[in-house]
């Protein structure tokens, strides 16, 4: 198989990109970037191809894609780049996989449903942890059930990694054409396997996107978004994150897609942990999840937190919704707060009362009101970086095994059990993949469930920290 990284040089693509060249079904790997130089560093870390190349030119592009079998785009922001790149890797018949957090553009990709299926082309959309991981436990859990009414997916602020800035890291400025949707480190940490990547953030607009969640407002491994900052400002991820919280925000309501404000409160029942809180936050599972459960209710996507980061945050979206400040002086600010955050991974469950990423399903099970829980207990890593890039690049691998020609959300696509087999094997301490999640159910003994969640989870707790 011929893999083209398009913005391969960049903190998530270089990660996917180790993956990918370490896979013997990867006959050949290019290292696509706008920065030749940047691309051509981490090609020769990796025994790779490297080549410069501008998004934006599109003859480049296209004969890029008719020699590639698959395409890995972590090229952003996905507003602007999503949406033509998939239509040139439809045109060029070349599958395609991205990272795309952003609701907007997901809307805009699927809507290519039609034209890939008569290209025979497959395409996979926001395949990192959240979209992604998160998607993959809601199909566990949603699997527990005869009848599926409610679908949440959520993330906790509090699976924090503060790290230090990296000098000369870009700020939230205008898109680089063919950089990475993540930024870039250096080439001895694209080399790093199962440790701290760096958080750079490639320069893009506010209304840009952001990294388990591949997005996450918080330093967190396993949120999407990093609050954070670099040598002379806030990420654009965390710009990307502002965006996320204030605002309308798309969700499912009564089987409708509709659009709500974000941060509102949402009461979560999770078997085992008993009843936490959670805040609406824009990402797309609560638009794709209706995708895999046509009768579905309701879909969200929340982030919990301790009460001192949910008012935070709230501070937040009120000042930026009345317009007393702009999406990156806000980013300025979360960047501060950021510094208040809890970062001992022991005292996680504690702080936010609900595990690092996890997904709840409500409906019927024997004809009863039923609810089960599906929480994630194994990592890659220790970084944004590398909870994203390695599920993009075992997603990747699926997709080429087992293609299916369309546009694609991972729910619609992926197997669950398929992928967190592939997974295992990258996580820390090589776990069995049979341990990659937990389920709890609320027909099953608070016993059963504390002595489920009491191991599962401290594993993955250790392992963060």
């Amino acid at each position: 198989m011929r893999v083209l990284a398009l913005g391969g040089a960049g903190e998530m693509g270089r990660v996917a990109a180790r993956v990918l060249r370490a896979d013997s079904g990867v006959g050949s790997l290019i290292i696509a970037d706008r920065d030749e130089r940047a691309a051509r560093e981490v090609a020769a870390d990796l025994d790779a191809e490297a080549r410069g190349l501008d998004v934006t030119d599109g003859p480049a592009l296209a004969r890029a894609l008719r020699a590639a079998d698959l395409v890995v785009n972590t090229v952003g922001p996905y507003f602007r780049f999503g949406p033509p790149i998939l239509s040139a890797a439809i045109d060029a018949g070349c599958d395609y996989i991205d990272i795309c957090d952003d609701p907007q553009p997901t809307l805009d990709m699927l809507e290519l449903d039609a034209r890939a299926k008569a290209a025979g082309v497959t395409a996979l959309l926001g395949m990192g942890a959240s979209p992604g991981i998160a998607n993959l436990l809601a199909l566990r859990a949603a699997a527990e059930l005869d009848r599926v009414d409610d679908l949440v997916t959520g993330w906790n602020i509090h699976s924090a990694h503060p790290e230090p800035p990296i000098a000369g890291q870009p700020t939230a400025g205008p898109a680089s054409a063919g950089s990475s949707a993540t930024g870039r480190a250096t080439a001895r940490q694209a080399a790093t396997s199962r440790t701290a990547v760096g958080r750079a953030t490639a320069s893009q607009p506010a209304a840009g996107r952001t990294a388990i969640g591949r997005t996450a407002i918080g330093r967190t491994a396993i949120g999407r978004t990093a609050i954070g900052r670099t040598a002379t400002g806030p990420t654009a991820a965390v710009v990307h994150g502002m965006r996320q919280i204030s605002g309308d925000i798309p969700v499912t309501r009564n089987g409708i897609r509709t659009e709500r404000p974000a941060l509102e409160r949402f009461r979560l029942d999770y078997p085992g942990l008993g009843t936490g809180e959670g805040r609406s936050f824009g990402h797309p599972e609560a638009i794709t999840l209706p995708l895999a459960f046509p009768g579905l209710r309701a879909a969200t996507s929340v982030v919990v937190g301790d009460r001192m980061t949910t008012a935070a945050l709230r501070a937040l979206r009120w000042t930026i919704d009345h317009r007393l400040l702009t999406l990156d002086r806000a980013a300025s600010l979360a960047a501060r707060v950021e510094r208040l955050l809890p970062a001992d991974p022991a005292k996680l469950i504690a702080a936010g009362g609900l595990p690092p990423l996890f997904a709840i399903a409500t409906g019927l099970r024997d004809g009863a009101p039923a609810t089960a829980a599906t929480a994630l207990c194994q990592v890659p890593g220790l970084s944004m970086a590398e909870n994203t890039g390695v599920p993009l690049a075992v997603g990747a691998l699926l997709l080429a095994a087992d293609p299916k020609p369309g546009v694609h959300a991972p729910e619609t696509l992926l197997d669950p059990d398929r992928f967190f087999t592939a997974f295992a094997p990258h996580c820390i301490g090589d776990p069995d993949p049979n341990a990659m999640t937990i389920t709890t159910r609320s027909w099953s003994t608070p016993e059963t469930n504390t002595a489920a969640l009491s191991s599962a989870l401290l594993t993955a707790l250790l392992a963060a920290h």
